[in-house]
C-alpha cells in the first residue's frame, strides 16, 4: 500500500459532478486538483468548496500532469468524448451514466480503456434500484 495521494480532476461541476468532488475531496487519499465546466461560475464553486483550481476548459483536466483520475460528469454529448481523451491521456476515469449516446461512442470508449493502461469505470444504479426511474 502506498501512501500517495491521488489526484483527482472534476470535468462537470453541475450537481453530479460537484457531489463527487464533495466526496473525492473528503477522502484522505485524494485531493481535487482542478475543475472544469463551461459555467465559469460553477467551476469557480466547486474549485472554492474543494481548494481546486477552476477552469472552463475540459481540456485543462485531461492535459493536467497532477491529475491521475478524471472524474467525467457533463451533458451526454461530452461524456464519451472527455472520458476517451482522458483515457489517451493516461488517466483513469470514472464516467457518469450514460457513458455514450450510441454504440459508436460506446465502442471507442471501450476501445480506448482496452488500450490504455488504466480503468474506466461507468457509474451505475445503486443496488436498490432494480429499474431506472420511469420516464415522463
Amino acid at each position: 500500500m502506498t501512501d500517495a495521494v491521488l489526484g483527482v480532476g472534476i470535468v462537470g461541476c453541475g450537481a453530479i459532478g460537484a457531489r463527487r468532488a464533495a466526496v473525492a475531496a473528503g477522502d484522505p487519499r485524494c485531493r481535487i486538483v482542478i475543475a472544469a465546466d463551461r459555467d465559469a461560475v460553477r467551476a469557480n464553486e466547486v474549485a472554492r468548496a474543494t481548494g481546486a483550481v477552476p477552469t472552463t476548459e475540459w481540456k485543462d483536466v485531461v492535459d493536467h500532469p497532477d491529475v491521475g483520475v478524471v472524474v467525467v460528469a457533463t451533458t451526454h454529448d461530452w461524456l464519451s468524448p472527455v472520458s476517451v481523451a482522458a483515457l489517451e491521456a493516461g488517466k483513469h476515469v470514472l464516467c457518469e451514466k450514460p457513458m455514450s449516446r450510441n454504440s459508436r461512442e460506446a465502442t471507442d470508449l471501450v476501445a480506448a480503456a482496452r488500450r490504455s493502461a488504466t480503468i474506466a469505470l461507468r457509474t451505475s444504479w445503486r443496488a436498490k434500484n432494480r429499474s431506472p426511474p420511469r420516464t415522463r
